[in-house]
């Protein structure tokens, strides 16, 4: 869903004759809306504008509630028209600009709200978020560790921190941060697959198969989770339970086509080629894409030996 505002400065109409010609229209809803809401508040006397900042910032937030991010949008930006110092509105425009994925502009907001209120702990949350996305990992460490320094009890955090450290290959760090996020909520199952995924890379695969068993105990039932243990499955030699776990994640033939693609990595050309095979027998539909792999093995390992 779109929810990016550019905020466009009309220009004058230019003279050409006796008409004017239009100005440019706004490139979105919601760029038309606020205009006219700004041209109505400048032609009415400012005593008719009754709406109280508190009323549109509340109506922003149950848009947010019911999914109507444009209105919110919106109505974020008609109040910070009455109150453009309010490091709270700028807040909350940055986490929908984030949602869009407009980094450069949820920055702006971002930053505006911590130098509104240098300790505003969600906003340097936010911020870290945003410089993760757009992948600038410097920006965003310095801004989760200032989270840490402000609240030491915020698990999102540490947990951000150690996904950075996991794409920078520093996996003890990535560790210590994800074992530091359990520490503060040890029921959340998230936590202990994404410390799975680090042991994983680092090749601890017994630790991280015991740590994705937890991320299921602790109700974290997710398809990628059961794609992640039969990944470590397999890459433990473990290729029938692998198969069992791929299963949980869609039908027999998906898993399958799943187990013949571990096998093509791992240089196991014949048992990719009868995987695919399988595939396509119990799901002729999935015949193009399993077709496609098992063309890869045959070609690529045309005299290899399981």
């Amino acid at each position: 869903m779109k929810l990016w505002i550019t905020l466009l400065i009309l220009t004058g109409f230019t003279l050409g004759g006796c008409a004017a010609t239009k100005p440019a229209m706004p490139t979105s809803k919601a760029d038309y809306y606020l205009e006219q809401y700004r041209a109505s508040k400048q032609a009415q006397p400012q005593s008719t504008e009754k709406i109280a900042q508190k009323e549109l910032e509340r109506a922003g937030d149950m848009s947010v509630h019911q999914g109507e991010l444009q209105t919110a949008l919106l109505e974020y930006e008609k109040a910070l028209l009455q109150n453009p110092e309010s490091a709270r509105l700028h807040y909350k425009k940055g986490v929908l600009l984030l949602a869009d994925k407009q980094f450069a502009n949820a920055v702006k907001e971002l930053r505006t709200t911590v130098k509104l209120d240098p300790k505003y702990v969600l906003a340097h949350l936010a911020l870290g978020q945003t410089f993760f996305q757009s992948e600038d990992f410097a920006q965003a460490k310095l801004h989760l560790k200032k989270v840490i320094t402000l609240d030491s009890r915020q698990w999102r955090a540490y947990d951000l921190l150690g996904v950075i450290h996991d794409y920078q290959k520093n996996y003890a760090l990535a560790q210590d941060a994800f074992h530091a996020a359990i520490l503060i909520d040890p029921k959340n199952g998230k936590l202990y697959n994404n410390l799975a995924v680090s042991l994983a890379l680092s090749g601890e695969h017994d630790k991280a198969l015991t740590n994705f068993m937890r991320a299921l105990g602790k109700g974290y039932k997710h398809e990628k989770v059961y794609n992640n243990i039969g990944l470590m499955l397999a890459q433990m030699g473990r290729y029938p339970e692998a198969l069992d776990w791929f299963k949980k994640t869609g039908s027999a033939a998906e898993a399958y086509n799943n187990l013949g693609c571990v096998y093509l990595k791992q240089g196991k050309y014949q048992r990719a080629d009868a995987s695919f095979q399988k595939a396509i027998e119990i799901k002729p539909e999935f015949y193009i894409l399993a077709s496609e792999n098992r063309s890869k093995a045959r070609i690529t390992g045309n005299t290899q030996v399981p």
